[in-house]
């Protein structure tokens, strides 16, 4: 009975092992993916209410955002090698008075080249102070576009000290830039998806830092930032040039 009963013990003891180390398997595999998902949407503590404009949007009051909350914004700098937003430099003077922080976005084509695209933008922007990285916006497919993204940035970082991020819809990235090199997938992504809830089905693809997500559009869902309708974002610290 005696080595029937150490029999017993033995095997609950390793029962016990077991159950131990399986538990500790599951709960490193869970830190895992919570650490994968913090870096996906990492500062997830410091979202930030923003707004992003262009002359589309014409005269603005935006005293209204910042009353509610908003105190990011980015504005449309440039496009192509030779439009520049005539807008701008009224919207930051104002965003500025305001107290916001403010970026600047180039919108990406394919009618000239992204080094001429790249020296308009540079030279658009230089002499402004700005809080949030320069972002490229990404939203039209053509051939090159993976070779257009990384030769634009190449041309820019050579001009400007600043790290450049990326703009794009989630639907456009699946279909368009799936397979693109490590390259552009460092680079900070601010990702569109109309969705009305920031943060919600964003961040699931192969680019490493989530930093904002533009989840709401006048054409889409009609929200509201005091008494701005347009399109509306959350933003985290990675967005700042200075974190």
């Amino acid at each position: 009975m005696l080595w029937f009963s150490l029999l017993n013990a033995s095997k609950k003891y390793y029962i016990t092992i077991f159950i131990v180390i399986s538990l500790i398997v599951s709960f490193s595999a869970f830190n895992m993916i919570t650490i994968d998902r913090n870096v996906q949407a990492s500062y997830i503590n410091s979202r930030v209410k923003g707004i992003n404009i262009s002359n589309n949007d014409g005269n603005l009051d935006l005293s209204s955002v910042t009353q509610a909350g908003g105190k990011y914004v980015y504005l449309k700098a440039t496009e192509g090698a030779t439009f520049r937003d005539s807008y701008m430099d009224t919207y930051y003077n104002q965003c500025k008075d305001l107290g916001m922080k403010i970026g600047v976005y180039h919108y990406l084509v394919n009618t000239s080249s992204p080094e001429e695209q790249a020296e308009n933008f540079y030279n658009t922007i230089s002499k402004y102070n700005w809080d949030l990285i320069p972002m490229l916006d990404t939203e039209v497919y053509f051939d090159g576009l993976e070779d257009y993204i990384k030769r634009f940035k190449v041309a820019f970082n050579k001009l400007s000290p600043l790290k450049l991020g990326i703009y794009s819809y989630t639907s456009f990235i699946d279909k368009y830039l799936n397979n693109a090199d490590s390259e552009i997938y460092e680079m900070p992504l601010w990702e569109a998806n109309y969705n009305g809830k920031p943060w919600s089905s964003v961040g699931d693809n192969k680019f490493t830092n989530l930093v904002g997500h533009q989840y709401s559009t006048e054409k889409h869902i009609s929200d509201y930032i005091g008494d701005f309708n347009g399109d509306l974002n959350e933003f985290n610290e990675g967005c700042l040039i200075n974190q």
